[in-house]
C-alpha cells in the first residue's frame, strides 16, 4: 500500500462516491494503485482521512463459493467492507426505527470487477455471500477495536423470516 497519495490520487479515490444521507452508507469507487490508509487513531483525535468516522481494528475473512455469512449489526461500530479478492454479495436490511430507509434490502456486487469501499452503519444487519468460482477475501475496518469481553455483535440466521431476503444468485 502507498504511504502518500499525491492530490490527484485522492481525487481518484473519491471518484463515484455515492452517498445517502439518511442511511449514511457510502459507496466508493477507488484506484488500486493510490491505495487506502487509515491511522490508529479516530476523527475526534484528528484523522488524516475524513472517509473513515474512527479506526477500531483491521480483519480479514474469507468464504468459499456459495458460502453465506449472515445476519448481524453492531450497535456501537460502523463497518467498512472492501473485498480484495474475489467476489460478494453484500447485502444490508435497515431495522433502523427513524431512518427514512427502514425496511429496506441493498444488495452490493463487489469484489475483482466492481472493486468499492462500502460503509455500513450501526444498527443495519448484513450479511455476504461468496460469488464465482473461487475463495472471496473481505476485508473490514471497522471503527472500533473488538472487546472480547463485550462483543458488540447481534447475530440472526441467514434464513430468518424476520428479514425478508433469499440468499439466492440473481442475475439481472
Amino acid at each position: 500500500m502507498a504511504t502518500a497519495r499525491s492530490a490527484g490520487a485522492r481525487e481518484r479515490q473519491n471518484e463515484g462516491r455515492v452517498s445517502r444521507a439518511s442511511s449514511r452508507l457510502r459507496r466508493t469507487g477507488y484506484q488500486r494503485t493510490a491505495g487506502l490508509r487509515a491511522r490508529s487513531r479516530s476523527r475526534k483525535a484528528g484523522s488524516d482521512y475524513d472517509l473513515f468516522a474512527g479506526f477500531g481494528q483491521v480483519y480479514i475473512t474469507t468464504a468459499y463459493p456459495g458460502v453465506v455469512k449472515a445476519w448481524h449489526y453492531h450497535k456501537k461500530q460502523d463497518d467498512n467492507f472492501c473485498v480484495v479478492n474475489g467476489a460478494a454479495k453484500v447485502v444490508l436490511y435497515d431495522m433502523r426505527d427513524n431512518s427514512s430507509t427502514r425496511g429496506e434490502i441493498n444488495e452490493f456486487v463487489m469484489g475483482d470487477v466492481n472493486p468499492m469501499l462500502l460503509q455500513i452503519p450501526r444498527n443495519v444487519y448484513h450479511g455476504f455471500m461468496c460469488l464465482g468460482e473461487t475463495e472471496m477475501i473481505l476485508m473490514n475496518c471497522p471503527t472500533e477495536p473488538f472487546n472480547g469481553k463485550e462483543p458488540d455483535e447481534y447475530r440472526m440466521r441467514a434464513d430468518s423470516a424476520e428479514i425478508p431476503y433469499k440468499w439466492d444468485v440473481k442475475f439481472k
